[in-house]
């Protein structure tokens, strides 16, 4: 394994793709990481699998600030403690290219509090939250919420999550006028089963003051969501399209 860190350093690579990747013991998160953060010319990393250990995760926070990563996609992770998420975190804020930033897995409270503390020196522009996250608390709801409203660069953001409860669109729309975002996409398995929920999602969307462009993906839309978008829409001014795409 030495010998393979050793050429890694020579290689040229870009863009690197790992899938179902299972490291269960420190010291394969730990060589692992040590090829992965050696490539000088990486821009690009995607990892998927469910089976990084917490030297991963120490040894990428250690390593973060020395990456050129720019794209990054970590699909299906699991951050089962307090110091996994809190390396994860420190790392994508360390990140000093970092513009795109993908994630995918199962991530608990202590997660989202620590991307809540962080979320101001995060550089990314374009954030994808995937559909196994999930935040069912009302804190959890009030952490990712006030981290989006605090990422001074974020442009483009998509949710795709079906864990969103009440408490998360009632502080969407406390919080919206200070969501930079020019480009919203809402996927699929995002509801709003009341009428309360369908107001608060509405009236956020029309008080976001940069919005250019929102997606709504493959959903069964309430009446009381459209009705209330309709009587809304003059507040969008139109200066936002809105994209309806039922696949």
């Amino acid at each position: 394994m030495y010998l393979y860190e050793s050429l890694f350093v020579y290689m040229q690579v870009e863009t690197f793709m790992l899938w179902d990747v299972q490291c269960p013991t420190s010291a394969s998160s730990h060589h692992l990481a040590g090829v992965l953060f050696s490539l000088p010319n990486l821009t690009e990393l995607r990892l998927n699998g469910r089976e990084f250990n917490e030297e991963f995760f120490s040894t990428l926070n250690a390593k973060a600030s020395t990456l050129h990563v720019e794209s990054l996609w970590l699909w299906d992770v699991q951050c089962p403690t307090s110091a996994s998420s809190h390396n994860l975190v420190d790392a994508l804020c360390s990140m000093p290219n970092l513009t795109e930033l993908s994630l995918s897995g199962k991530f608990f409270q202590e997660f989202y509090s620590t991307l809540n503390a962080k979320a101001s020196t995060l550089q990314v522009q374009t954030l994808n939250l995937q559909a196994s996250l999930g935040w069912p608390t009302s804190a959890t709801s009030h952490y990712l919420v006030d981290a989006l409203c605090s990422m001074p660069n974020l442009t483009e953001l998509s949710l795709n999550g079906k864990f969103f409860r009440k408490e998360f669109y009632s502080t969407l729309n406390a919080k919206a006028s200070t969501l930079q975002v020019q480009t919203l996409n809402l996927q699929a398995s995002i509801q709003w089963p009341t009428s309360a929920t369908s107001h608060y999602l509405v009236d956020a969307l029309c008080s976001m003051p940069n919005l250019t462009l929102l997606t709504l993906r493959g959903f069964t839309f309430q009446e009381e969501f459209n009705s209330t978008l309709n009587a809304k829409a003059s507040a969008l001014e139109l200066k936002a399209r809105i994209l309806w795409v039922d696949h």
